[in-house]
């Protein structure tokens, strides 16, 4: 039972050992582009339109102008063309 537990002990080392050596080793993994912010997000909802943002607040009673002029650059950010692939 003893030579075992030895083995086992022995194995598990050996096991993170080479887990140790490969994080030492790493390299990192560039990132092939940087993410570009196509959306605004409010209310736990992401809205990549203005107009589908402007339904949205009219639903609720809410003035997409007001809106606009409180948060310029939300704004801004709706009124950006996604660029085509």
């Amino acid at each position: 039972m003893l030579a075992l537990l030895v083995a086992v002990a022995v194995a598990a080392a050996a096991t993170w050992l080479e887990v140790a050596k490969t994080m030492h080793d790493a390299d990192p993994v560039p990132a092939a582009t940087v993410p570009r912010i196509t959306g605004v997000v409010w209310s736990n909802r992401v809205f990549v339109d203005a107009a589908t943002f402007r339904r949205w607040l009219a639903a609720r009673d809410l003035s997409y102008t007001v809106w606009a002029r409180n948060h310029p650059g939300a704004l801004a950010r709706l009124a950006q063309r996604p660029r085509r692939r």
